[in-house]
């Protein structure tokens, strides 16, 4: 296998200037981001689909932008590039291994490794229209992976899927990342998938790269709104509000009558904004409800319960804190009728994210 870079790369007809990237020898890159962030453009550029304007594009140590598609040891699975519909699935196979230009029999073999590896071998003689969507992408990832590529490029591998299918292939696609020990790069606009799958996980907005690294470390640390905004689903809450020191005790106010106050004393880098207006970044899960007859304690605060949401066995409380929108989870289900009340719920000043909203860069 090899790495994937890209370096001061450049086409402005999909939105991409000067961006660098290198994506690791047998890593699970996901490029992270909406339809226009770039993702998809970075893997046709990747393939030889299309050309750069400028930069470079490495596969190991080999600038592969002169190779035309078929010379650069890299496959891309991509809805815009079905299989073949008067073939079978296993001709589709085969038609990606002709340039290879390999034996008969070992071509043969090739094909039923590859379906084996997808649990494709009994769907081995159908063609695509007789496939279930779950089928169908299988059977387009294993085209892609038949040459035995240096590099694997999946786009969107699970988009469109229903919820069923898509927990299954993913567990697929990462049993076949620890076991092939393939270089994948692949893209998504679903942060589940991303911090599932990803070893290395690129935001990419507006064709720019928004911060790169180790998935959980981004979601530790974001560097601004929008890398914390791109990372679960519901995303982190923001409040605006103020900062003041009394005796020596730093302190978040909520701004515009929100209910909000917590000390920040664990944030030392929050002091050069004492005086100013900042963003309260918190996760649903870093704000859980608590019991009215909790004691009180620090962090403790009340909020108008608009309604609560059960998704896959998780409550959802969306509520008011008097200035803005706030989304709680709760590790336990509740009985729905709790809108409507006033609930407590807590936040932990150690797992609060304070941003600068002139910049929106992090502050601690």
């Amino acid at each position: 296998m090899a790495s994937l870079a890209f370096q001061n790369l450049a086409a402005p007809a999909a939105g991409l200037r000067d961006l660098s990237l290198e994506c690791p020898d047998r890593g699970y890159t996901i490029l992270l981001g909406p339809a226009d962030a770039g993702g998809s453009a970075l893997l046709r550029l990747a393939a030889g689909l299309e050309r750069p304007t400028s930069g470079e594009i490495r596969v190991a140590d080999r600038v592969v932008n002169p190779l035309p598609a078929g010379r650069r040891d890299v496959t891309l699975a991509t809805p815009s590039a079905p299989l073949l519909p008067h073939r079978t699935v296993a001709e589709n196979l085969l038609a990606a291994l002709r340039p290879q230009r390999l034996t008969t029999d070992l071509a043969a073999r090739r094909v039923r490794e590859t379906a084996a590896l997808l649990g494709l071998e009994p769907l081995l003689e159908h063609r695509p229209a007789a496939l279930s969507p779950a089928d169908l992408r299988r059977a387009e990832i294993a085209r892609a992976l038949a040459p035995q590529p240096k590099v694997i490029l999946l786009d969107h591998p699970l988009a469109g899927l229903e919820d069923s299918a898509r927990a299954h292939l993913r567990a697929d696609l990462a049993r076949l990342h620890h076991q092939l020990r393939a270089t994948i790069v692949a893209t998504t606009e679903d942060p589940g998938e991303a911090l599932t799958l990803a070893s290395h996980l690129v935001l990419l907005r507006h064709g720019a790269i928004v911060q790169q690294g180790a998935p959980l470390a981004i979601h530790r640390e974001p560097v601004n709104v929008c890398a914390a905004a791109s990372l679960g689903r519901p995303g982190m809450n923001f409040l605006r509000g103020a900062l003041k020191s009394t005796d020596g005790q730093l302190t978040f106010k909520e701004s515009d009558g929100g209910v909000v106050e917590l000390r920040l004393d664990e944030h030392p880098a929050a002091r050069a904004y004492v005086g100013r207006d900042i963003l309260l970044g918190v996760r649903p899960e870093d704000c859980p409800p608590v019991p009215a007859e909790a004691p009180n304690a620090p962090g403790l605060f009340q909020a108008l319960v608009d309604f609560v949401e059960i998704r896959e066995g998780t409550a959802f409380f969306h509520a008011q804190t008097g200035a803005h929108a706030l989304i709680s989870r709760s590790p336990h289900l509740v009985d729905p009728r709790e809108a409507g009340r006033r609930g407590r719920f807590r936040l932990d000043p150690a797992r609060v994210h304070l941003f600068d909203p002139a910049t929106t860069q992090r502050i601690a």
